[in-house]
């Protein structure tokens, strides 16, 4: 068959261009979903919004964030970040630390390697894996302070891509591929819960309460980013 026959055979998209040139037909569908997630993601960017989490957190309210063992999540090209400390009333605190891409890209991926908790030089180490808490992944970070005290804390990580909440980075990429496939906006969340351990705090236990206080998470997540599927 005659090249310009197989072009424009492909062009139209038929089930015939599998039998007679798959590899021109698979170029030009992988072309047509690129065009396509890039322009539902640029309208998802204009759509995303974010929102309270207080109403949200039934038992915490808001409070001022100490400058004593910072940390935040490293997720660069990300469209929206919220960090915030919340304490209950025995003043316990946690923070709640939220990344959302309206799209994902070269440069800006959920789950990307030196991204996330913990980035690459970082002067927080993680020093052990926790048992999962409500299927988000644990970890154990310590660090050194200007006056050479050593402080640790407890982080727990969730994403959440299309309808998929998860802790684990393998899942994350299964379900990004899933979405890009289906044609999806590649929309995606990570949401991080990190306590200070101390004498007087059990940092689990208080990111369990503040996590039990959200409700179903992916609902959570889900109010706090109005996702635009």
């Amino acid at each position: 068959m005659p090249r310009r026959s197989i072009r424009r055979r492909c062009r139209r998209g038929r089930a015939g261009c599998w039998r007679r040139s798959p590899p021109a037909c698979w170029r030009w569908r992988a072309r047509r979903w690129r065009r396509r997630g890039a322009r539902r993601s640029r309208r998802a960017r204009g759509r995303c919004r974010t929102g309270s989490t207080c109403r949200r957190s039934r038992g915490w309210q808001r409070v001022p964030v100490a400058a004593h063992a910072s940390w935040s999540p490293w997720h660069p090209g990300a469209d929206h970040q919220l960090f915030g400390r919340y304490a209950d009333a025995q003043g316990e605190a946690v923070d709640m630390a939220l990344a959302a891409f309206a799209g994902q890209g070269e440069g800006r991926k959920l789950a990307a390697f030196g991204t996330g908790a913990l980035r690459q030089a970082d002067r927080w180490i993680r020093i052990a894996d926790l048992p999962e808490i409500d299927g988000g992944r644990a970890m154990r970070i310590v660090a050194q302070e200007k006056d050479g005290t050593t402080v640790e804390r407890v982080v727990v990580t969730w994403y959440r891509v299309g309808d998929t909440l998860t802790g684990d980075d393998a899942t994350v990429k299964y379900a990004t591929m899933k979405d890009r496939l289906a044609g999806g906006t590649q929309t995606a969340v990570a949401l991080h819960l990190s306590a200070i351990a101390t004498p007087g705090q059990d940092a689990v236990a208080a990111i369990r309460r503040l996590r039990a206080s959200l409700g179903p998470l992916d609902r959570a997540i889900d109010g706090i980013v109005a996702r635009a599927y």
